[in-house]
């Protein structure tokens, strides 16, 4: 008879008072915790990404108004980049659209650097 091992799972507000400080940042699932790794293009490894019901995976930048959406098609999940506020992110699955202007719409971002490394806001 094999020895199973227990899995441990954390609460919902003990990884947010965890997560706050950390760095690298980890996703929570169901109880479980993991280290969440930059993938580029490519989603894998995710128990999530194996849910029938999953039809649109967001990846949302905090420090600029952009976000990559991963979208479920016959081949796979298709990767789609919206990068300017009157952009518009299609949500087949409820027949609508979210313009980014409004889901930053509270968002202030702080001063760049131009080539020059002069700021601007």
């Amino acid at each position: 008879m094999g020895t199973g091992r227990r899995l441990e799972l954390i609460s919902p507000s003990d990884y947010l008072a965890s997560e706050l400080g950390s760095e690298p940042k980890h996703e929570y699932l169901g109880g479980v915790v993991n280290l969440l790794v930059a993938l580029g293009s490519r989603l894998r490894g995710h128990a999530y990404l194996s849910l029938p019901s999953l039809q649109q995976y967001w990846l949302v930048e905090q420090e600029e108004a952009a976000i990559v959406t991963y979208r479920r098609t016959d081949q796979g999940f298709q990767r789609e980049v919206f990068a300017e506020l009157e952009a518009a992110i299609p949500i087949p699955a409820l027949n609508l659209q979210i313009p980014l202007s409004e889901i930053y719409e509270r968002v202030h971002f702080g001063p760049e650097e131009d080539a020059q490394g002069s700021t601007t806001l």
